[in-house]
């Protein structure tokens, strides 16, 4: 019996004196002949929103947003009415529709309680918002009026990243509360 015992302990050992030579053997081989890998991942691009509008000094007209970037997307805008002196700089006071300026908004866009302007439609890659801003005119003399324009672009489908995002899907396509 103790020599069948003695038996079983040496072949156990020799077994894995053998899977240590060849795992060992193996990974060295693997380690000296492996090359370096580069792994580049790139970020996804997503709907970019641009802002087209024209300009002939005292009028701002025809104000839309153009999505490029490859999909179909949401489209939501802030406005910004600041007044500035002939140096540039801005002022305290806060522009008043129907005294420092006349504005006049185009349809397809809803203007939410969080202070955005949201486009009620879906925007393919390369087309434009309806007029966000049909014509804007100046009516003070001594200041400057600028009005900035900020516009972001989410990525229409799947709507539950829109609703994630904004609460909400415009144009009530996709349920949510608006």
């Amino acid at each position: 019996m103790k020599r069948f015992f003695t038996k079983r302990v040496l072949i156990v050992a020799a077994v894995l004196l053998v899977l240590s030579a060849a795992i060992g053997t193996t990974l060295g081989y693997l380690h000296a002949a492996a090359e370096a890998v580069e792994n580049t991942f790139t970020v996804a691009g997503g709907p970019k929103p641009v802002i087209e509008e024209d300009f002939d000094g005292t009028t701002k007209s025809n104000v839309r947003v153009r999505i490029d970037g490859g999909c179909a997307a949401y489209v939501r805008a802030a406005v910004v009415f600041t007044l500035q002196d002939g140096d540039g700089n801005i002022l305290g006071k806060v522009p008043a529709a129907g005294v420092d300026y006349s504005v006049s908004y185009g349809s397809g866009w809803e203007r939410k309680p969080d202070g955005y302007w949201y486009y009620m439609g879906v925007v393919n890659d390369g087309e434009s918002t309806g007029n966000l801003i049909e014509s804007c005119t100046t009516m003070c003399g001594e200041y400057s009026l600028v009005v900035d324009i900020a516009a972001q672009a989410i990525q229409a489908y799947p709507e539950d990243a829109v609703i994630g995002a904004w609460g909400f899907v415009p144009g009530g396509l996709g349920g949510g509360a608006e």
